[in-house]
């Protein structure tokens, strides 16, 4: 995946950049402790920035740290590859030397084989056999939804949109299984009604008219881009999915028409705006509401607020035949 892949590259790019940087503050770590317990090989298995955390499988690439019972050790990252000095631990904080007199600390987690390396982003490792399940899969409600539905076998998403911008009110049916996305939005605006279709199968876009029976290529997304997280094409998934990682949220009570909810509030990143989830006594997202984008895009956008009347498996899938539909490029 092209665009994981240069991300990975920029990172991990940073990160040898800061370690050959840091050699002026170098510190002589080699008369730490270096227990053979800890001296084992850690692998990549997660990178995490701004409270998010990607599974390395998510990443074209890889990196690793050996360290070795005599205080040395390596550390790679694809295809380059450092010496370590000296490494040492005291408690769990873990410090590297590397042969060129720059230094790294981090965290070790003797119990679960996990080494945390902090560059302002966090690269996790396990060693073999390493508990990383706590850090890809975190016990909160958004991962638990995020992990129940299986966009393959099939989804189904049903809820009302109401956004600040316009004072524009949709009603939203998204279907997706085996790699097809349908999703169905009937607007009112202004006195207006109108709805569209937003169709993907094999690489193409489409936006259809399902009232004339007629329609037009959008563009083209390559699939891979999409494997295993098509419902990223809908709003509300997307933004359930780029948070389902993140611990980083707080708490609160809040009743919505009389419901008392429990309601998990993601604050905002320089990239993404806050999302607070209203989940009710059974835990069920009922209402997603998403502040003003944290991006200028130039238009007062303001808030939008989602309210979700089922998440399911009921696909209609006689809607992902368009035989009969008109298209145009």
């Amino acid at each position: 995946m092209k665009t994981r892949k240069t991300l990975l590259s920029l990172l991990l790019g940073a990160v040898l950049v800061f370690s050959l940087c840091a050699a002026g503050g170098a510190v002589a770590y080699a008369d730490g402790e270096h227990p053979a317990e800890a001296a084992q090989t850690y692998t990549m298995f997660a990178m995490g920035y701004a409270g998010q955390i990607a599974d390395a499988s998510q990443l074209d690439g890889s990196s690793a740290v050996v360290l070795n019972a005599d205080g040395t050790g390596s550390m790679s990252f694809d295809d380059e590859s450092m010496g370590i000095k000296a490494w040492s631990l005291e408690g769990n904080q873990l410090a590297i030397t590397f042969a060129d007199g720059s230094s790294l600390t981090g965290i070790l987690h003797m119990d679960q084989g996990v080494i945390e390396l902090n560059y302002g982003y966090t690269i996790y490792y396990g060693r073999e056999g390493a508990d990383t399940e706590a850090y890809l899969a975190p016990d909160t409600r958004l991962y638990a939804l995020f992990h129940s539905v299986d966009q393959v076998a099939g989804a189904h998403l049903k809820y009302a949109l109401h956004t600040d911008y316009m004072d524009a009110n949709s009603l939203l049916d998204v279907y997706t299984k085996d790699g097809i996305f349908y999703s169905s939005k009937t607007t009112q605006v202004s006195g207006y009604e109108s709805t569209t279709v937003t169709f993907y199968r094999d690489g193409s876009v489409y936006s259809l008219d399902p009232e004339k029976l007629t329609g037009m290529f959008v563009t083209s997304i390559d699939p891979t881009l999409l494997e295993g997280s098509i419902l990223a094409l809908d709003d509300l998934f997307r933004a359930v999915q780029s948070r389902a990682l993140r611990t980083d949220f707080t708490t609160e009570t809040r009743d919505v028409d009389g419901v008392s909810c429990t309601v998990d509030v993601y604050p905002a990143t320089d990239y993404e705006p806050e999302g607070a989830f209203y989940f009710d006594s059974e835990g069920k997202l009922i209402r997603y509401i998403e502040g003003a984008p944290v991006i200028d895009t130039g238009i007062d956008i303001g808030e939008s607020v989602y309210t979700i009347e089922s998440i399911d498996t009921a696909v209609n899938e006689s809607l992902f035949d368009i035989s009969g539909y008109q298209i145009t490029a």
